[in-house]
């Protein structure tokens, strides 16, 4: 009953993917942006149904941080494709997108310790560079979060080795 759907699914992102190659070199960026976003909003769907049809029942509390971080990751894309005035927004609710991931690897003390200190470290580098400010330290402390994230799945697989860790290395990496 699923597979249908998700063949479906898979032609039309990869309709979608043909059509953002082709637009992006020739087409204004606000058209290239709204074509970009189409894609977001059939991934977000396609998750909320799997996991409303299969998932819900039998997830932990964790769990529940990946479909939330997804509705982030819209409201984050929203801000950077459709509303072109208000970037900072897009990157805070990218913070936000982060910080579920973050809660769900459960990482350990040294992992945080890490994490603030290599946000701690691209701040001075910013301010040490004149280009601190709040849009850059929004950035820095995404880029920090998305760092520490990989790096964390990374060793949740090498630690617990699984189909559905590995999924989310390769998915965390790839983000």
């Amino acid at each position: 009953k699923i597979k249908p759907l998700l063949t479906a699914y898979i032609v039309l992102e990869g309709l979608l993917l043909v059509a953002v190659i082709l637009t992006e070199f020739s087409t204004p960026p606000a058209i290239y942006c709204r074509i970009m976003y189409a894609p977001i909003v059939l991934d977000f769907a396609m998750m909320t149904y799997l996991y409303f049809r299969f998932g819900r029942q039998s997830l932990d509390w964790r769990d529940n941080l990946i479909p939330l971080a997804f509705a982030f990751m819209l409201c984050a894309d929203t801000f950077l494709c459709l509303i072109d005035d208000i970037y900072i927004m897009g990157y805070i609710f990218f913070c936000c997108v982060e910080l579920c991931y973050a809660i769900y690897l459960k990482p350990g003390k040294l992992n945080l310790i890490l994490r603030a200190l290599l946000a701690a470290a691209l701040l001075a580098a910013l301010y040490a560079g004149g280009l601190l400010d709040v849009s850059n330290a929004v950035a820095v402390f995404n880029i920090s979060l998305l760092i520490g994230n990989a790096a964390s799945a990374w060793i949740v697989q090498t630690k617990q080795p699984g189909k559905r860790n590995l999924l989310f290395s390769i998915g965390i990496t790839l983000f």
